[in-house]
C-alpha cells in the first residue's frame, strides 16, 4: 500500500482522534489508536475487552442501551471529525458498526436509523465544545509524530484541557466480558 498523503495523515489523525477523546469523556475502554497504514484502513481505534450483550434482541434494557448509545457515539465520532473538517462523513466501517449496534437496540429499521443520526448529531456537537475539539487536536498531532498512541498517552494529552475523571467506571451495563497540524477550528 502507498504512503498516505499529508492531507490523507491528517484527516486519519483526525478521526482517530476523536474516536479516543470522545471515548474518554463517555468512559468506553480503549486500548490505543493508530495511524499507521494497513491494507484495511489509514488508521484505527483498537477497543478495551469485548463484551456480549446477554439479552433478548430489539428490547434492551436501559442499561444496555445506554452502553449502546456510548459505544455508538465514539464510532461516530469519527466521522463526525471528519465532517467538521470538510472531509465529509467519512468511515464507512464506523458508520457499519453504528448501524449494527443501532439495530440491536431499535425494534425497526426506521428507528434504528433515527437512533443513529441523533447519535451521530450528539457526537458531532460534543466535539464542537471548544475544550474537546482542542483535546482531538492535541492528540491528533501527537499521533501525526508518533503513529500510536496508548490509551495512557492519550488520556494524558487530553486531560490537559479536559477534566477526565478517574475511578469507578461509568460502563455498569449488564454485559459479560469476554476477551480482551493545525487545522481550521470547526464552524459553530
Amino acid at each position: 500500500m502507498e504512503q498516505p498523503q499529508l492531507g490523507e495523515q491528517e484527516h486519519a489523525a483526525y478521526h482517530e482522534a476523536a474516536h479516543a477523546v470522545i471515548s474518554l469523556l463517555l468512559r468506553v475502554p480503549f486500548r490505543h489508536i493508530s495511524v499507521v497504514a494497513s491494507e484495511e484502513s489509514r488508521g484505527r481505534m483498537v477497543q478495551g475487552p469485548i463484551l456480549e450483550i446477554r439479552e433478548e434482541r430489539d428490547n434492551p434494557s436501559t442499561r444496555t442501551r445506554l452502553w449502546l448509545e456510548r459505544r455508538m457515539m465514539v464510532r461516530l465520532a469519527g466521522p463526525a471529525a471528519s465532517s467538521l473538517l470538510g472531509w465529509g462523513e467519512a468511515g464507512g466501517s464506523d458508520w457499519a458498526e453504528a448501524r449494527a449496534m443501532a439495530r440491536r437496540a431499535c425494534a425497526t429499521e426506521a428507528e434504528a436509523a433515527a437512533f443513529e443520526r441523533w447519535l451521530y448529531e450528539r457526537a458531532l456537537n460534543m466535539l464542537r465544545e471548544p475544550a474537546t475539539w482542542e483535546a482531538v487536536r492535541l492528540v491528533a498531532a501527537a499521533l501525526q509524530r508518533s503513529g500510536r498512541l496508548g490509551v495512557r498517552t492519550v488520556r494524558q494529552i487530553a486531560g490537559q484541557v479536559l477534566p477526565l475523571r478517574r475511578g469507578a467506571r461509568a460502563d455498569r451495563s449488564q454485559v459479560e466480558a469476554s476477551g480482551d497540524a493545525t487545522t481550521p477550528a470547526p464552524a459553530r
